[in-house]
């Protein structure tokens, strides 16, 4: 029956005797706009179609599909599409096996047959390839046929490659190798009858007597005999062409032993020359060294000290040993290890340099002679320093006043207390200063603007350098805030980065806090002695309803004084030069919701020691900032003070 329902969303079929059972025709929502799918049927006869009983997708002829939990009847058959039949791996759909009938003849076709009586698996290689089957002709290649297990029949020489190269020990008993096997090639009859020919009857054959070849092919009598315990005689010369390994004595009783190798290497720690002679025949024995030119020789000489010499062939001279008196000519001792002791001389001269001679004195005790870095005490001697140099001065001993004190007192010895700045002599019991030892009053350099370089005086010890940056200018005052901003001051520097002294920030206009005060900066090897940041200048509170006069702010206060300071109804101020203090703020007339200026901080404030000081500094003095401008119905702020450099010089 037609429903009203399928008008508003489908067609929907009941059961005639039981409605709640329904079959539903639905166009989904995902369908594509102004399309229809047409249901058509071309039966000859009565047809049912049954659906099943499950949330699923119908599977069309054409259409693409995934097929899962299906059974083929045996009555059924499968057709590969583009002549394959592809299985895929469930969990992997990558993994597949095709089956191609691409090549197979028309009307042709193959039965893959099973007569297993138990589950078996068939495994296909990993290779593109053939299988090999029972009775079809093939040719098997890159195949190891186990002969254990497996049996080859009706194999003929025929079968043998010419090429196969069957190793020897494979025939018979495998006794014979390929080598031996192969010292058969060339045999043209029995190989003993061969070697019975080869040697004639010998009726001369005496008992140990070794045979020689005659050049043809017999054998003759060599004259060489090897008895039973292998020694051997009637021996002449004899040449080896390889080693030569003698396990016992070697004696030779020639005239002349010549040894031609380019290494011997003698095992025995002592080799005796003059073996079994006497003092006549020892008597310029040696080794000689021949050579091109002159032979260099060692030769033995009874006469002499050290009984040997040495040097050219013929003019050898005596070796100096360690005990034997001998002297010594033409020779430079040049280590440090070398000694001279129980020598006489009146002076010593340089190898190298000048060459002086250095004499020695003509002393009546022993002494010795005065080295540069030695600890030694020197006693007679007149000690003229002659004109001083760098090179050519005479240092006191110095230390702390405290640690000279505690040395043992020697009468009329000199010292220099380098922390009292102060030469003292010893009295043989106590140090006394040199009061009349003058010194040079301190000097100073002031830098009040610009940039330059400080050259350090001549003798100076250390200097003191303090300094301040440039003051901050102060603000304007005016109604509601019109008042400009006050500048800030620029840095003040020495020796680049050493000392920074750095200037005051600018004074904020309508600000109930004032300029801040500038840093500093002291860097080794400068010491710090009372550096600190530039103090702030005073800020401002607007007045109210009421109207009123209105006094400037004070700038802030660096150690070299000179703030500006606000004053009533005026402009503020301006900070004296070369103070690094801050300019004063600016007043107003009388008016209601007025703001007078702030004043300007300080600029950073550098007090530091510089001991040993460099001969020249680069310095900058920083300047101070400007005024801040006048707002409506008041003044304009003070300027910030300039920095300044002060250097105290200590000689």
């Amino acid at each position: 029956m037609l429903n009203l329902w399928s008008v508003i969303k489908g067609l929907l079929v009941q059961n005639e005797n039981d409605r709640t059972k329904e079959l539903s025709i639905e166009v989904d929502s995902t369908a594509t706009t102004g399309t229809r799918t047409t249901l058509k049927s071309s039966q000859s006869a009565n047809r049912t179609v049954n659906i099943p009983d499950a949330d699923d997708t119908l599977v069309g002829r054409d259409t693409t599909d995934t097929l899962t939990n299906k059974s083929i009847g045996d009555s059924n058959s499968i057709q590969a599409q583009s002549d394959a039949f592809e299985v895929q791996d469930a969990a992997d759909s990558s993994k597949k096996l095709d089956i191609d009938l691409s090549s197979a003849a028309t009307s042709s076709k193959v039965t893959v047959r099973s007569d297993h009586t138990a589950d078996r698996t068939l495994i296909l290689p990993d290779a593109s390839d053939n299988l090999v089957s029972e009775e079809f002709t093939q040719t098997l290649t890159n195949k190891t046929i186990d002969a254990d297990s497996n049996t080859i029949s009706n194999i003929d020489n025929a079968d043998i490659k010419a090429g196969a190269a069957i190793d020897a020990t494979k025939i018979h008993n495998g006794s014979v190798d390929n080598t031996e096997f192969s010292h058969l090639d060339g045999v043209t009859s029995n190989i003993q009858t061969q070697i019975d020919g080869k040697q004639d009857a010998f009726a001369g054959l005496v008992d140990n007597a070794v045979l020689k070849g005659d050049g043809t092919s017999s054998v003759q009598a060599s004259g060489i005999s090897v008895d039973d315990l292998n020694n051997m005689t009637g021996v002449n010369d004899i040449t080896a062409g390889g080693n030569v390994v003698v396990t016992g004595d070697l004696t030779v009783n020639g005239t002349t032993t010549s040894i031609n190798t380019t290494d011997l290497d003698v095992a025995d720690a002592n080799i005796t020359i003059n073996n079994n002679g006497n003092d006549v025949s020892a008597e310029g024995a040696g080794i000689t060294v021949e050579r091109a030119g002159t032979d260099g020789s060692l030769v033995y000489e009874d006469a002499l000290a050290s009984k040997f010499k040495v040097g050219a062939s013929g003019s050898e001279v005596e070796v100096a040993d360690v005990s034997s008196s001998q002297t010594v000519t033409n020779k430079n001792l040049k280590s440090s290890t070398n000694l001279i002791t129980g020598a006489s001389a009146d002076s010593l001269t340089r190898e190298t340099g000048n060459q002086n001679a250095v004499n020695i004195p003509d002393a009546s005790t022993s002494d010795d002679f005065v080295l540069a870095a030695h600890g030694q005490v020197i006693t007679n001697k007149d000690i003229d320093g002659g004109t001083a140099s760098n090179s050519n001065r005479i240092t006191i001993p110095q230390d702390t006043k405290s640690n000279l004190d505690s040395l043992t007192r020697k009468e009329g010895t000199v010292v220099y207390a380098n922390d009292q700045n102060a030469l003292y002599i010893d009295d043989g019991s106590s140090l006394v200063e040199l009061s009349s030892l003058s010194f040079t009053a301190p000097t100073v350099q002031r830098f009040t603007s610009g940039s330059g370089t400080y050259n350090t005086p001549v003798g100076v010890r250390y200097i003191r350098v303090r300094m301040v940056g440039g003051g901050g200018g102060g603000a304007g005052g005016g109604a509601s805030s019109t008042g400009g901003a006050g500048g800030a001051g620029s840095n003040t520097t020495f020796g680049t980065s050493l000392l920074t002294a750095n200037g005051a920030g600018a004074a904020a206009a309508a600000s109930a806090v004032g300029g801040p005060g500038g840093s500093f900066t002291v860097n080794a090897p400068a010491v710090n002695i009372n550096s600190h940041i530039g103090s702030n200048g005073i800020g401002f509170t607007a007045t109210g309803s009421t109207a009123s006069f209105i006094t400037g702010s004070t700038g802030g206060m660096s150690p070299f004084m000179g703030a500006g300071v606000g004053v009533v109804n005026q402009p503020g101020q301006a900070a004296r030069a070369n103070s690094g203090s801050g300019g004063g703020g600016g007043g107003a007339t009388s008016i209601a919701n007025g703001w007078g200026g702030t004043g300007g901080g300080a600029g950073g404030y550098v007090d530091a020691f510089i001991s040993s000081p460099a001969a020249t500094y680069s310095y900058s003095v920083g300047s101070g900032g400007s005024a801040g401008t006048n707002g409506t119905s008041g003044g304009p702020g003070g300027a910030g003070g300039s920095g300044i450099i002060i250097v105290e010089e200590y000689y």
